[in-house]
């Protein structure tokens, strides 16, 4: 779960801030696959780590905006670090 903090520029828009992550727990489904994991354990469950975002605002119209993002976020280090891209859909009321 991340907390971030998020500044909003006229051109792109920058967030980051730590994310915590609790592991539930894991258990596989009946899918008819050839592959079975008898056992995953994850040590330990509470992991923190950090995210960056950057974005950009595109307004379709008065009610619609998209906002594109591109992230880089960290659990405990740098080895388990992780790009990644996202679309947020948003509507004015």
């Amino acid at each position: 779960m991340p907390l971030l903090y998020k500044y909003y520029s006229r051109i792109l828009n920058f967030s980051v801030g730590p994310t915590f992550d609790y592991y539930l727990g894991w258990r596989q489904k009946e899918s008819g696959s050839l592959v079975e994991v008898e056992n995953f354990k994850v040590n330990p469950k509470v992991r923190i780590g950090f995210l960056a975002k950057v974005s950009r605002v595109i307004p379709l119209n008065q009610q619609f905006i998209l906002e594109p993002e591109i992230r880089f976020g960290s659990v405990q280090t740098l080895e388990e670090a992780g790009l990644g891209i996202g679309i947020a859909g948003k509507y004015r009321f």
